[in-house]
């Protein structure tokens, strides 16, 4: 069960934090982020499949973005270009009958002169190259 979530930097957030309650409705009016919310969990839970042997998925969670263009996931403010990186820190209670255990992961994406690179913590990083933009 998510317990909080950070977001940086993806789509329209900027320094959000949210503790998540067991029970949780998502509304808001139309462009309030409410989708956003939800492409950040996904995009932070492929990030972690995709870099688990495992578990390894084909679909690249920042070329393969579930709305919009790759570099459309890193917030626009008005007037300027994107920023050059995000994050987002995920933390959970997992388990069952009192084997309870937390984690916790942190995805950081970052773009540089056309590169970019995903970070998952623990302990798994990949690098790769943008298409066109």
């Amino acid at each position: 069960m998510l317990t909080r979530i950070e977001i940086d930097g993806f789509r329209s957030f900027l320094d959000f934090t949210l503790d998540v309650p067991p029970f949780l409705a998502l509304v808001g009016p139309n462009s309030s982020g409410k989708s956003n919310l939800l492409d950040a969990l996904a995009f932070a839970r492929s990030a972690v499949l995709a870099r688990d042997p495992a578990r390894f998925s084909e679909d690249d969670p920042l070329l393969n973005a579930r709305r919009g263009k790759p570099q459309e996931v890193f917030h626009q403010p008005v007037g300027h270009g994107p920023v050059d990186h995000f994050k987002i820190d995920l933390s959970a209670d997992t388990g069952s009958d009192g084997n309870w255990r937390k984690i916790d992961a942190r995805v950081e994406a970052s773009r540089e002169q056309a590169r970019w690179g995903v970070t998952v913590r623990p302990a798994r990083a990949d690098q790769k190259v943008w298409p066109g933009e």
